[in-house]
């Protein structure tokens, strides 16, 4: 198969198009075995791993000298092309639902460029809260849920607070909270 692109091996290392290395000088022969063929040869990535490859199934045309794992990054697509993608949103483990760099439009990532700093998603409620406010928040301005929904992120719903003003807002609902699902055991006299 790679006889008609190469009718005799070349002798000479070559460089793929995408910078991995044929060691055509380093060709060798292994004890042929039931439909495999016998002549090898030597590859390098560009990352520095090598391998060998069975010169009878490599059409040369189209191979790119890459391992799996460079192969899978050069063809994975980003963003929007990724089958993935769910529109550059995503919720965290914590509960709160985090906002895409690339799923703003101009004017709104004009106004929040600062919050992002090295990472590409933003909390939204603290996206909502700067968008409304028409600037960008520091970090000693929190924003707080007011009826303890991280996903309810209507700015009707929302309040710009200091961190210590936050704290003790949380404490003052958390209290509250147990007080309410103690009154609920206690009705169906379960023990606590």
């Amino acid at each position: 198969m790679i006889r008609k692109y190469y009718p005799e091996y070349p002798t000479a290392d070559e460089t793929t198009e995408y910078g991995s290395i044929i060691h055509w000088s380093k060709i060798f022969i292994r004890p042929k075995r039931a439909n495999i063929g016998n002549k090898i040869v030597p590859i390098t990535c560009v990352c520095g791993k090598e391998r060998n490859i069975e010169i009878g199934s490599l059409p040369y045309y189209k191979y790119k000298g890459l391992c799996m794992n460079c192969s899978g990054k050069l063809y994975t697509p980003k963003g929007i092309k990724n089958t993935n993608w769910t529109g550059g949103i995503y919720i965290r483990k914590d509960g709160y639902r985090n906002i895409s760099k690339s799923s703003l439009s101009a004017k709104e990532l004009e106004i929040v460029v600062s919050m992002f700093k090295s990472r590409n998603y933003i909390p939204e409620h603290r996206l909502v809260m700067a968008l409304h406010l028409g600037r960008s928040l520091s970090k000693d301005e929190h924003v707080h849920h007011i009826n303890g929904n991280k996903l309810d992120n209507h700015i009707e719903n929302l309040q710009l607070v200091s961190p210590s003003e936050h704290a003790s807002v949380e404490l003052t609902w958390a209290r509250a909270e147990l007080t309410r699902l103690r009154k609920i055991l206690d009705a169906h006299g379960i023990s606590y």
